[in-house]
């Protein structure tokens, strides 16, 4: 199997999970949404770019991590490097380089995200605040190429950060 037929099986098992939580009379819309939405993350999964980034390669599987958090626009994870006492890597699983791509301004790519942390900062001992950063670019500080936000928090922040 390759890796395009794996992420379409993938795509397939995630779409009739949704279908088999959901009511009888609801099947065939939700059916229809959700297949389109996984075909469209198995394609992606297809993309060269994602054969060779690292969270990418997360994303799909192939690198283990503690994750914490994915649905079908998002993938969060622990952060191997943690720079504060809760620390994680918010990910799109659509493969956008930083925030100067211009898929980067695609609501449906950023909304998912923001939502995302919003919902997972209310797992975490953060409730006294929590800092969100986005590095762009070698100058800006980013190491992998994948835009991700860095969800910090559990301890007081200072400004600047460095």
């Amino acid at each position: 199997m390759n890796a395009y037929e794996d992420c379409f099986q993938k795509a397939m098992i995630l779409s009739w999970q949704k279908v088999i939580g959901s009511e009888r009379s609801q099947f065939p819309s939700i059916l229809q949404n959700s297949v389109d939405t996984h075909v469209r993350f198995a394609v992606q999964c297809h993309s060269p770019k994602m054969n060779e980034c690292l969270f990418c390669r997360i994303i799909k599987g192939e690198i283990p991590s503690k994750i914490v958090f994915r649905n079908e626009f998002v993938l969060a994870f622990h952060d191997i490097n943690p720079q504060a006492p809760v620390h994680l890597l918010v990910v799109p699983i659509k493969h956008v380089e930083n925030l100067k791509d211009p898929k980067a301004s695609d609501s449906s790519l950023l909304v998912p995200v923001f939502n995302a942390i919003r919902e997972i900062s209310d797992s975490f001992p953060i409730s006294k605040g929590f800092r969100v950063v986005v590095n762009c670019g070698r100058e800006g500080g980013q190491t992998v190429d994948h835009l991700h936000f860095h969800l910090l928090g559990g301890r007081p922040m200072s400004w600047p950060p460095g």
